[in-house]
């Protein structure tokens, strides 16, 4: 995501020169700065969900786990009560 922001900005960034007034340049440069700026708080969100995501999927696989583990124990448990009682 880095490597295509930057590119975007190079190619705007020529046009940009070659084109615009250089009144237009300020509200340009003004509002490039705001859309970077954007961007840069959705890459941050982006990663705090990604975050969170990771740590939601290990929460759900450690109770996953220790469920698993429960039925496990509670298998074992009957089946020593049959045998202790045989």
């Amino acid at each position: 995501m880095e490597e295509l922001r930057t590119m975007i900005y190079h190619k705007v960034q020529k046009l940009v020169v070659e084109r615009l007034t250089a009144n237009e340049f300020v509200v340009y440069a003004a509002k490039w700065d705001n859309l970077r700026t954007h961007m840069d708080l959705t890459m941050q969100n982006l990663k705090a969900m990604s975050s969170k995501a990771i740590k939601s999927d290990r929460e759900a696989d450690k109770k996953n786990q220790e469920e698993m583990e429960a039925k496990l124990g509670n298998v074992v448990a009957k089946q020593n009560a049959k045998k202790f009682n045989s």
